[in-house]
């Protein structure tokens, strides 16, 4: 459900970015650009976006872990590899919610 949700975050966000930078991607497109050379800022842009979203969680996933720590002895530590992949899966989630978004918006141009 939070992957979902993360997705269509992710992609109306791209979106918007597009309706907004539209001019400049027509005359892109103009000038020959093909659509791997219009996608690829996008793309990236995306993946930080995730990144930073998942960095965001991570940092109140180990605080609030830390601190239900103190007070529940049950309640494990995060690992550093359960964390990368916390970051890995968010940094997807933004890429592949900038794609779907750009499938549909640069189609229709």
């Amino acid at each position: 459900v939070v992957a979902l949700s993360s997705l269509v975050v992710v992609s109306n966000t791209v979106k918007l970015t597009l309706i907004a930078r539209r001019e400049m991607i027509e005359l892109m497109k103009m000038v020959g650009a093909t659509v791997g050379v219009i996608r690829r800022p996008f793309v990236i842009e995306g993946v930080l976006k995730g990144g930073m979203a998942a960095l965001f969680a991570t940092g109140l996933l180990i605080a609030l872990t830390a601190f239900l720590a103190a007070r529940v002895p049950e309640v494990i530590p995060l690992s550093v590899p359960m964390i990368l992949a916390f970051l890995a899966f968010g940094m997807f989630l933004g890429g592949l919610g900038s794609v779907v978004s750009l499938q549909g918006f640069l189609r229709k141009w």
